[in-house]
């Protein structure tokens, strides 16, 4: 089968599964399996579920949920919106003060927490309502 009909294929499957109501993820998991079978043959699915695999015990990701964890029970005792009042007081004169607040207050919260997407999450939470 010729490249560009996989490739073809393998959008019309996407996107019917996207139209269908699938997740994301899982429509463009389906489309890759379809465009990687015809050049890879029978080792797609060992190939899939290997990275799959290695992906998902990676040390890194593993930790990101506990980090996110850590940062909602820091969130909900009220330490981060005491954080951002703090900050947003102290940078009041400047021009562009949400946007100088919510950078200080997240690199404050990542070197606290020790994770990046921990803070993101948490200070978004808490940086939302103030807009």
């Amino acid at each position: 089968m010729p490249g560009l009909t996989v490739l073809l294929v393998a959008i019309c499957v996407m996107v019917l599964l996207l139209v269908g109501g699938l997740w994301i993820a899982v429509a463009v998991g389906w489309g890759g399996l379809i465009a990687l079978y015809p050049i890879l043959g029978g080792k797609t699915l060992t190939l899939f579920g290997l990275t799959s695999w290695d992906t998902s015990t990676s040390f890194v990701l593993v930790a990101i949920p506990l980090f996110v964890f850590m940062g909602e029970l820091i969130s909900s005792g009220g330490l981060v919106q005491r954080l951002y009042s703090g900050v947003s007081k102290a940078i009041s004169g400047l021009p562009g003060g949400l946007v100088q607040t919510n950078l200080i207050a997240c690199t404050i919260f990542a070197a606290c927490s020790g994770s990046s997407l921990a803070s993101a999450a948490t200070m978004g939470r808490v940086a939302y309502p103030e807009q």
